[in-house]
């Protein structure tokens, strides 16, 4: 699959005067996310920061999901938080990406909450490289930035920051790889130094390769409802009756909606089961009895019905119910 899981055990490092939580896992998850969507969680434990910052330290890792063409959406859950953080803070997520073949180098594109005021930014940007020359996420080049959708946020009680962008301002399209994941929490002082927190997996380095999904790999998958009608129900015998699917429904209908693809028709007198594309069928009942006929429907993605849509068949006079005295 194009969405794979992973799940390895990490150590976060220290990188400043205050204790950081242990990193346990990273894993990439197959999670439900709105349609044109990629969604990354990553959940952690509370832990103390230096100077007046108050955020958790990272403890579980990142899930994630790519979505297209629509655009990217970056949860990532922590313990309750507070708000506002402090001013110069930046809240991110940074990927690589090569670029196209056969070149061998790569471009990088990020996420971020930052804090240059009561309330928080949220943007996608493209980030610059340090003094060192390395890209990580901290730094934004200048003019790069473009607004998230109105959906992003950051609420009470704060265990969670909500990032959703168009996909076209990162550049990805369905098929594309993603060299690596990083993330972090920064603090700038004085707009001239970049400290930094706590870093997902556990250091500065990419992590990971992920391909990028349509739509179609995250969407909601309700099963069908299968709805029969029979006419006529009973009769004499060689009783031909006609059965009726059409009622059929799925309940998956945002675009592209889902349909009824194949219906599957019993008849409850032994014969074969009759399975086609269209949802009327007639079947011939040769012996008195008493049938229940029934349809299974399955959707345009293979999803099969579960409810019992049943018709019972009555085929000559019916056996008199004896009741015995009281």
């Amino acid at each position: 699959q194009a969405v794979t899981s992973i799940s390895t055990p990490m150590t976060a490092k220290s990188h400043g005067p205050s204790p950081i939580s242990r990193l346990r896992e990273r894993r990439l998850v197959d999670a439900q996310a709105p349609a044109g969507r990629l969604r990354i969680v990553a959940h952690a434990a509370g832990g103390a920061g230096f100077g007046p910052v108050h955020r958790p330290d990272i403890d579980r890792g990142i899930f994630g999901k790519f979505l297209q063409p629509v655009g990217y959406e970056a949860l990532c859950r922590f313990d309750d938080g507070e708000s506002p953080q402090p001013n110069g803070s930046s809240w991110y997520v940074s990927m690589k990406i090569p670029d196209p073949a056969p070149a061998t180098t790569f471009h990088y594109r990020a996420v971020h909450m930052a804090w240059n005021g009561t309330t928080p930014t949220f943007e996608s940007y493209t980030p610059g490289t340090s003094n060192a020359g390395t890209t990580d996420g901290r730094f934004v080049v200048a003019g790069s930035q473009h607004p998230a959708e109105a959906s992003s946020g950051y609420a009470p009680p704060y265990n969670k920051v909500v990032i959703v962008v168009k996909a076209s301002d990162l550049g990805l399209n369905p098929g594309d790889t993603i060299s690596g994941f990083v993330s972090a929490v920064s603090q700038t002082a004085a707009g001239v130094i970049t400290g930094l927190y706590d870093q997902m997996p556990d250091s500065l380095a990419f992590t990971g390769s992920y391909t990028v999904n349509d739509n179609q790999v995250c969407r909601p998958n309700a099963a069908p409802t299968a709805v029969l009608t029979a006419t006529p129900t009973s009769g004499h015998n060689r009783l031909t009756v006609n059965f009726n699917g059409s009622g059929s429904f799925d309940p998956d209908t945002q675009p592209p909606a889902d349909t009824i693809a194949s219906y599957t028709f019993t008849f409850g007198d032994g014969s074969p089961a009759v399975t086609q594309s269209t949802p009327t069928t007639s079947h011939l009942y040769t012996r008195n009895g008493v049938y229940p006929a029934r349809l299974n429907v399955t959707d345009s993605r293979g999803l099969q019905s579960t409810n019992t849509a049943q018709v019972v068949i009555q085929v000559g006079r019916a056996r008199p119910t004896l009741t015995p005295p009281p």
